[in-house]
Formats: structure tokens, sequence, C-alpha cells
């Protein structure tokens, strides 16, 4: 990152790549991830989480003319590469904070899996069981969070693992939002 780099300066650049992007340009992910990373370790955010840096690529965005309904296509292009760059620059430790997991997309798949499978026999299922009983799994999924809340070893966490846990239970908020939309029929 250019140390002189500023906000104006990246929001300016990451627009300009955004355009030509969209424009047809589809080897310039890669450089927009690298910007938008850089815009977010200047806002020292490396979640992307802030008003700020979302503000800021709302104007990159709006500055290159993307349409709404077009962005959530280029954030998700983006999305990739912002995590394999932060994969590179980031220590171990701080990818864990994030919620990174190293190692390569298929081992990360690989691991993901074998956590299931291993969740699912310490449950008492077998992989596919729950596949269409989502009062089962949330039932399970309160059952685990009761057991997590109760773990002696919770207050020694130590401050990445703390960070971990608060990675963890925002996924776990995500998908609970979403769930309850579901039941509440915004679906």
């Amino acid at each position: 990152m250019d140390t002189t780099a500023t906000v104006p300066a990246l929001t300016a650049e990451i627009s300009s790549l955004i355009r030509r992007y969209n424009g047809g340009a589809r080897d310039l992910l890669p450089t927009i991830a690298e910007r938008v990373v850089d815009l977010r370790e200047i806002l020292n955010d490396l979640r992307g989480a802030t008003r700020e840096y979302q503000d800021a690529l709302i104007s990159a965005y709006d500055s290159a003319g993307v349409q709404r309904q077009d962005r959530r296509r280029i954030q998700t292009a983006v999305r990739y590469h912002v995590d394999r760059v932060q994969r590179a620059r980031l220590s171990p430790e701080d990818q864990r904070a994030l919620g990174l997991t190293p190692g390569t997309s298929a081992e990360r798949q690989r691991q993901k899996r074998e956590d299931i499978r291993a969740a699912l026999a310490a449950s008492g299922l077998e992989e596919g069981s729950l596949r269409d009983d989502p009062l089962t799994s949330l039932a399970l999924a309160v059952r685990l969070l009761e057991a997590a809340e109760s773990a002696p070893s919770l207050p020694r966490l130590s401050l990445v693992q703390r960070a971990t846990v608060r990675a963890l239970l925002d996924a776990i908020a995500k998908h609970a939002e979403g769930i309850g939309e579901v039941a509440e029929g915004e679906h």
C-alpha cells in the first residue's frame, strides 16, 4: 500500500477500477481487491464494517455509475479476492480474528465438511439427517450454544480467541436473522 494514499484518493481509484471492470475489464478484480484492503487498512477496519468504510465504497460505486441492482454481483466477485488479499497480507492470528481460516479454498471446504460431520457425530446424528428438519437443527443449535456459554474455559479465552468468538457469533446472528425473516413470512 502506498503510505501516502488517502481515503478520497483510494475511493477515486476504486471507482475508476470498478468502472473499467463493469465495462468489461474482468481481470481487474484482484486490483480492486488490493485497493479495497488498502482502504480497510487506512481506516483501521479490516472487517469493512464501519460506516466510514461503507460510505467510501458506496461513493466509489456511485461515482463508477454502477446501478444498485448490479452492485451485489460485483461486490460478491470482489469479496472473494479481498479474502485472498487479506490471507496474503495478514498474520494467521489476524486472519483467525477476522474469521478467515488459513489454507486453500479446497482445504477450507474440506475442513468445514469435517467439522460438520464431527458435530453431527457428537450429537448422535448422521450427515443429511437434518436436511429438511429445521426445528431439530435449531434445537440442537440452542443446546450447542448453551454448552458453549457454560464452558468453564470461556472466561479464559485469549484475545484472539475472543475475536474469533465474536466473528462466529456474528455469523450465527446473521443466520438467525435470515431464519427469522423466513419464519415471519418475509421471504
